[in-house]
Protein backbone atom coordinates (compact mmCIF):
# COMPACT_ATOMS: atom_id res chain seq x y z
CA UNK A 1 0.00 0.00 0.00
CA UNK A 2 1.27 3.15 -1.37
CA UNK A 3 1.16 5.87 1.70
CA UNK A 4 4.00 7.75 1.15
CA UNK A 5 2.07 11.09 -0.02
CA UNK A 6 -1.28 10.13 2.66
CA UNK A 7 -0.53 13.80 3.83
CA UNK A 8 -1.82 14.97 0.54
CA UNK A 9 -5.28 13.17 0.77
CA UNK A 10 -7.95 13.98 3.88
CA UNK A 11 -7.57 11.63 6.66
CA UNK A 12 -11.38 10.08 5.53
CA UNK A 13 -9.78 9.11 2.16
CA UNK A 14 -6.64 7.71 4.20
CA UNK A 15 -8.97 5.45 6.56
CA UNK A 16 -10.72 4.53 3.65
CA UNK A 17 -8.11 3.41 1.50
CA UNK A 18 -6.75 1.04 4.52
CA UNK A 19 -10.20 -0.23 5.36
CA UNK A 20 -9.72 -1.24 1.57
CA UNK A 21 -6.53 -2.49 1.85
CA UNK A 22 -7.64 -4.59 5.21
CA UNK A 23 -10.17 -6.48 3.28
CA UNK A 24 -7.90 -6.86 0.31
CA UNK A 25 -5.31 -8.80 2.99
CA UNK A 26 -8.56 -11.00 4.35
CA UNK A 27 -9.71 -12.30 0.93
CA UNK A 28 -6.09 -13.06 0.29
CA UNK A 29 -6.18 -15.09 3.43
CA UNK A 30 -9.50 -16.98 2.54
CA UNK A 31 -7.33 -17.73 -0.90
CA UNK A 32 -4.13 -19.12 1.00
CA UNK A 33 -6.84 -21.46 3.28
CA UNK A 34 -8.27 -22.73 0.17
CA UNK A 35 -4.70 -23.55 -1.43
CA UNK A 36 -3.58 -24.66 1.96
CA UNK A 37 -6.75 -27.35 1.74
CA UNK A 38 -5.70 -27.99 -2.09
CA UNK A 39 -1.98 -29.11 -1.21
CA UNK A 40 -3.42 -31.17 1.41
CA UNK A 41 -5.49 -33.01 -0.96
CA UNK A 42 -3.86 -32.98 -3.97
CA UNK A 43 -0.51 -34.58 -1.91
CA UNK A 44 -3.04 -37.52 -0.01
CA UNK A 45 -4.13 -38.34 -3.96
CA UNK A 46 -0.62 -37.82 -5.97
CA UNK A 47 1.69 -38.20 -3.39
CA UNK A 48 3.58 -35.32 -4.07
CA UNK A 49 4.86 -34.94 -0.52
CA UNK A 50 7.95 -33.18 -1.88
CA UNK A 51 6.84 -30.98 -3.70
CA UNK A 52 4.06 -29.97 -1.39
CA UNK A 53 6.32 -29.15 1.53
CA UNK A 54 7.68 -26.24 -0.88
CA UNK A 55 4.26 -25.39 -1.83
CA UNK A 56 3.20 -25.24 1.92
CA UNK A 57 6.31 -22.92 2.81
CA UNK A 58 5.30 -20.36 0.06
CA UNK A 59 1.39 -20.40 1.35
CA UNK A 60 2.99 -20.06 4.78
CA UNK A 61 4.79 -17.05 4.34
CA UNK A 62 2.35 -15.63 2.20
CA UNK A 63 0.07 -16.32 5.01
CA UNK A 64 1.94 -14.96 7.66
CA UNK A 65 3.05 -11.84 5.74
CA UNK A 66 -1.16 -11.45 5.13
CA UNK A 67 -1.44 -11.89 9.01
CA UNK A 68 1.09 -8.78 9.50
CA UNK A 69 -0.53 -6.33 7.14
CA UNK A 70 -3.95 -6.71 8.40
CA UNK A 71 -2.69 -6.44 12.03
CA UNK A 72 -0.47 -3.38 10.32
CA UNK A 73 -3.95 -1.86 9.15
CA UNK A 74 -5.48 -2.34 12.69
CA UNK A 75 -3.12 -0.17 14.50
Amino acid sequence: MRIFFSSRIKLEELAFEIKRYKKEKEEQLRYLNEVKQWIKDYTREKKFKEDAFYWSLIVKKEYKSSVAEIEWADE
